[in-house]
C-alpha cells in the first residue's frame, strides 16, 4: 500500500507525494511524516483521500483539563475503515525552559461532531492515546510527531469532522493531518 508524504524535514520529499513501501519505510525511519493511503480515493474530490490543516504557531492544549482542538475535515466512502493520523507538536514558549521541556498530557483523534456540514460517524481507536511524555528527542528543526490510527463507521459517504482530544502541556500542535484507507 502507498503513503502520502505530509512533512519531510531534509525537504527531499514533497507534501502530497505518493511513496511506495521502500521510501516511506525510509522516511518513518529518519521521522518523516507519512499516512496510509488508497490512492484511488484522490480522484473522489479535492479533500478525499488525506486531508492536512495548519495552525500557524500551533494550537494549545489545556494542561489539566481535556478539551477538543484541531478541526479538520476528510471526506470519506464507508468501504474503506480505517482513519489515519499524524501531527506535529512543537514546544510552547515554556517548553525552552530546561526544567519543563517535556511535553506531558495525552492526545488521540476523535470524530467531531460539533463541526457544520458533516455526516455522523462513530470511531474507535486501533491505537491508545499518545502519552506525551514518553515522546523521544525533537526533530533538529525542533517538535515531535505523533499519530495513530482508528477504525470509523459511517454508513454514507461525506465529510466527517474529527480534532485531537486531550490535554498538552509545554507544547503546541502545528499541523494535524488524517488519511483513509482498507
Amino acid at each position: 500500500m502507498n503513503r502520502v508524504v505530509i512533512w519531510d524535514e531534509k525537504c527531499e520529499y514533497l507534501e502530497g507525494e505518493i511513496v511506495d513501501g521502500n521510501k516511506s519505510e525510509m522516511l518513518a525511519a529518519r521521522r518523516g511524516g507519512v499516512l496510509l493511503i488508497d490512492n484511488d480515493l484522490l480522484t473522489i474530490n479535492a479533500s478525499a483521500g488525506y486531508s492536512v490543516r495548519k495552525y500557524g504557531r500551533g494550537w494549545g492544549f489545556d494542561a489539566a483539563m481535556p478539551k477538543h482542538g484541531c478541526p479538520v475535515t476528510l471526506y470519506v466512502v464507508p468501504d474503506r475503515p480505517l482513519i489515519h493520523w499524524i501531527a506535529k507538536l512543537v514546544p510552547s514558549a515554556s517548553a525552552f525552559d530546561p526544567l519543563v521541556a517535556q511535553p506531558r498530557g495525552n492526545l488521540r483523534l476523535n470524530v467531531d461532531t460539533t463541526q457544520r456540514g458533516v455526516v455522523t460517524a462513530r470511531m474507535s481507536s486501533e491505537t491508545p492515546p499518545v502519552e506525551l511524555a514518553s515522546l523521544s528527542r525533537q526533530f533538529e528543526t525542533g517538535g515531535w510527531m505523533i499519530g495513530g490510527t482508528g477504525r470509523f463507521a459511517s454508513s454514507i459517504e461525506g465529510f466527517i469532522g474529527f480534532s485531537l482530544y486531550g490535554t498538552a502541556q509545554n507544547c503546541r500542535v502545528a499541523w494535524l493531518a488524517v488519511s483513509q484507507s482498507h
